[in-house]
């Protein structure tokens, strides 16, 4: 359910609901738990900041357990002690990692177990869009996509500046949610938070994009990469097709932005260098970026909408080759959690071997 589809019954349910309660079974120690603060749905409590140890004072339980920081951690004021959970969609310096606690019971306490658990955020992301929820307030979910992408949270700076720009040019003060989506998309500008709206056009390429996704190679010739007039050219690009396993992104003129392939290459397939107990495993190649949008996470999305793919298949680990001398790209592989597992000679060119473990998402330990 989003809030477009609830009815008045449904609002008036929500708002009846308290915002704390307090946890009591017999034989075990009570505790308080909340959202934000246990007057606050909204209040931010820190990690040792004082206002955590003022609240801490004030429960009547010696365990407080709450969220809204998207920060996982704990703390202890005068023998009381404060978990936060962490976020278990958007984390903060963790991207593609749901957080979760469970509490374990002592003697006479509660230990807590922090979980860090990988989960499909590139499928969320495709959600977003697809929902009709990235619609009904743009800027405020880009800044969300920018935190999964990156992990970087600029949401305070980002509604800050967008109620103080609203307030110069509306000559009122506001506060968020009632702040224009125009002054949104000023602040997200001045801060660098890059337009996602693009993200909601990957999608498997078909045989019309031919010729564009030719067009994109052709333009990549003399590179770092090797590529020439020759490859990847149009056998390939029908070869991709064959088997399903060329995939695009174009923006909402139609312009395509980039493409990557899942390969199907014995001699490639076949190195020694792949780890064996990682099988099966398949080849990720040709991921191409047009030059005007490189350096915007595109090549992150891109992989990781391969990556998708590639774990619906059943697959536990993606190679790639990458042209020797391609400093860039190393560096670029290596940051997604890529490893250099060897070299090799094929097509008369010199290549650098690396692999990536494809994460299933599973928790650390049964719930």
């Amino acid at each position: 359910m989003c809030i477009r589809d609830s009815t008045e019954r449904d609002l008036d349910f929500f708002e009846s609901l308290p915002i704390t309660f307090r946890y009591e079974k017999e034989g075990y120690p009570a505790f308080t738990c909340c959202h934000g603060s246990p007057v606050n749905t909204r209040e931010l409590l820190q990690l040792d900041s004082d206002r955590t140890k003022e609240v801490l004072e004030e429960i009547d339980t010696d365990y407080l357990l709450a969220a809204h920081t998207h920060f996982p951690g704990i703390s202890r004021y005068q023998g009381k002690t404060y978990m936060n959970t962490g976020s278990c969609g958007i984390a903060i310096g963790d991207p593609g990692y749901a957080h979760a606690i469970i509490l374990e019971s002592g003697q006479n306490e509660w230990k807590p177990e922090f979980l860090r658990i990988p989960y499909d955020s590139n499928q969320v992301i495709l959600d977003i869009f697809t929902s009709g929820l990235y619609d009904m307030a743009p800027w405020f979910l880009n800044n969300n996509l920018h935190i999964l992408l990156t992990g970087t949270d600029l949401t305070p700076e980002l509604v800050n500046l967008a109620a103080k720009l609203q307030e110069e040019n509306d000559m009122g003060a506001k506060r968020w949610p009632h702040i224009e989506e125009k002054y949104f998309a000023q602040a997200a500008d001045s801060l660098k938070i890059p337009d996602y709206t693009f993200l909601r056009y990957i999608r498997p390429a078909v045989k019309e994009d031919t010729g564009k996704i030719l067009e994109l190679y052709h333009s990549m010739i003399g590179g770092a990469a090797g590529w020439n007039e020759y490859y990847p050219g149009i056998d390939t690009i029908e070869s991709d097709l064959s088997r399903n396993e060329l995939f695009v992104m174009e923006n909402e003129d139609g312009e395509l932005l980039a493409s990557i392939s899942i390969d199907a290459d014995e001699a490639v397939d076949s190195l020694k260098c792949w780890n064996q107990t990682l099988l099966p495993g398949a080849e990720l190649a040709r991921l191409c970026i047009r030059k005007e949008y490189q350096n915007k996470k595109l090549a992150r999305m891109m992989m990781a909408y391969a990556m998708n793919v590639l774990r619906k298949q059943g697959k536990r680990s993606v190679h790639i080759l990458v042209h020797e001398g391609h400093e860039v790209a190393m560096r670029a592989y290596m940051h997604l959690g890529y490893e250099k597992v060897g070299e090799c000679s094929l097509y008369d060119m010199r290549f650098v071997c690396m692999l990536s473990l494809i994460h299933i998402s599973e928790p650390t330990r049964p719930y």
